[in-house]
């Protein structure tokens, strides 16, 4: 037993080295397995989380950074109804929301820009009101361009019968023409507006549409604005026309009411400088033959015992034409005076014109003298005019007193009549100073002189060719005048003849 004791011993340690190197095998075995499983674990763990989570996650990174970028047109696509998916189609939705609302903003802030634009060109036309009317309605249709677009636009004024006042783009007959094959004149009447059909357009005019859009003022309508064209009508601005429309119909009624003030500011000014020159040659006129017969009857009451009879015949005389110079000129204010008030009454019969010319020569007889002048009648005797006989020597008398006044000494005026085409001209021709042609214009104007100030040569009061030119037209003639200066002047009145 003593010899067998050490190979036991030996045995059971053998054993036990095979028992452990079994569990330490066994144990690698289930660390290696719980490795590789754990391993593949977390691969299908990270490839469900990259397809499911971090996938969308990144698209929706992307989203969020069009949106950011401003690009509402992009989307994330969705593969899953989780909780990922849902998140997905949330910020779809709210970017499609966005880009509504971007489009709506967009388009609200077009329509702004147009309001804004249409606003100021309805501005800009209605600050022209100074410029005048034809202006202004120039002005008014460029905005009406400006709104609507067309190009073919016009303005009338009027509801029975309408009148064509502006037109751009087109001719006034075809807006004429055009407004007549349309029923606009009913929608004008009441006061309507809106697209109007054509019934019997011209060819070149077929197809096309008209806008119609009444100017009222104080609720009645007064005209219209209207546009032609060929497109259609369905987005024109009616508010921003109508706007255009009811304003300028008000700054039109400014602008004429503006222009008739100052119109009447121009003449109120011209009637007060006529006024003055007026006063200031009628006191000239009238101190000369006051002077001339305070002085003469002064004269002859302190010579009247030394004076011989032809002295004293000569002095009277003298007192005698300044006395009827005196008396002229006040029937010609008086007569001039009844002319304007409408109470001068004229008797129109048969009147043989070289009767009243030889009257006037006869009336002017010592003017004649005094500036040693000739006159030269050749008027024939049977030449017979429908005229007032006392009216009709009162022009001779004027017309031929004022040539002989502007003649040189020596020299001779004619007076020439004839028949020409049923009526009858008188010509009373002088060679004497002439009338420049800026001044030609205005000699028959009341109180107008070539030259009127105080030291001028010529007298008068500047009423004798204005009272002329109105006797004549009373009596159904005219009055006209040529002339050069330095080479003389031509005085034609024309009459009515009598068979």
């Amino acid at each position: 037993s003593a010899s067998q004791s050490p190979h036991v011993t030996l045995a059971a340690d053998v054993d036990d080295k095979l028992f452990a190197a079994q569990l330490l095998n066994d144990a690698l075995i289930v660390l290696f397995a719980t490795t590789l499983l754990a391993t593949l674990l977390t691969l299908v763990a990270f490839y469900f989380a990259r397809r499911y989570a971090l996938r969308p996650l990144a698209e929706l990174g992307k989203g969020a950074a069009r949106v950011a970028g401003g690009d509402y047109t992009g989307r994330v696509e969705v593969t899953s109804a989780d909780e990922l998916g849902h998140l997905g189609q949330s910020f779809n939705l709210m970017s499609e929301r966005i880009l509504q609302n971007t489009q709506e903003l967009e388009s609200q802030r077009a329509r702004l820009d147009a309001a804004i634009t249409s606003l100021s060109a309805v501005s800009r036309a209605l600050t022209t009101t100074t410029t005048g009317e034809g202006a202004l309605r120039q002005a008014v249709l460029d905005a009406l361009v400006e709104i609507t677009g067309i190009e073919q636009v016009a303005m009338y004024t009027g509801v029975d019968q309408p009148r064509v006042t502006a037109t751009r783009g087109i001719r006034a007959g075809d807006a004429r023409q055009l407004l007549s094959a349309a029923a606009a004149k009913v929608a004008m009447t009441r006061g309507e507006g809106g697209v109007i059909p054509l019934t019997r357009p011209p060819a070149e005019f077929r197809g096309y549409s008209v806008l119609v859009v009444p100017m009222v003022y104080q609720e009645r309508p007064v005209g219209a604005l209207v546009a032609f064209t060929p497109d259609r009508l369905a987005e024109v601005d009616l508010p921003s026309i109508n706007v255009l429309a009811n304003q300028a119909t008000v700054a039109l009624q400014n602008s004429l009411l503006f222009q008739r003030e100052r119109q009447t500011v121009v003449r109120l000014q011209e009637l007060d400088a006529l006024k003055s020159d007026f006063l200031a040659t009628i006191q000239h006129e009238l101190r000369t033959p006051l002077t001339a017969i305070i002085g003469l009857t002064d004269l002859l009451d302190m010579a009247w015992q030394t004076w011989s009879e032809a002295q004293k015949l000569d002095a009277v005389g003298d007192v005698q034409i300044a006395a009827k110079g005196l008396y002229e000129l006040v029937e010609t204010v008086l007569d001039y005076s009844m002319i304007e008030s409408d109470r001068l009454r004229l008797d129109l019969f048969p009147t043989a014109a070289r009767s009243a010319t030889d009257a006037a020569v006869q009336d002017i007889a010592a003017t004649i003298k005094r500036h040693n002048v000739k006159v030269d009648v050749k008027v024939p005797e049977d030449l017979r005019v429908q005229a007032d006989q006392k009216r009709l020597t009162q022009v001779m008398k004027a017309l031929l007193d004022n040539a002989v006044k502007f003649s040189p000494a020596n020299s001779t005026v004619q007076v020439r009549g004839a028949r020409r085409n049923g009526r009858v001209t008188l010509e009373v021709v002088d060679k004497g100073i002439g009338i420049d042609p800026d001044h030609q214009k205005r000699i028959f104007e009341r109180f107008y002189q070539v030259d009127n100030t105080a030291t001028r040569r010529y007298g008068g009061t500047g009423m004798g060719l204005a009272l002329v030119e109105k006797l004549v037209t009373l009596q159904k003639g005219k009055v006209e005048v040529k002339s050069r200066p330095g080479r003389g002047s031509t005085f034609t009145i024309s009459l009515p003849a009598v068979k």
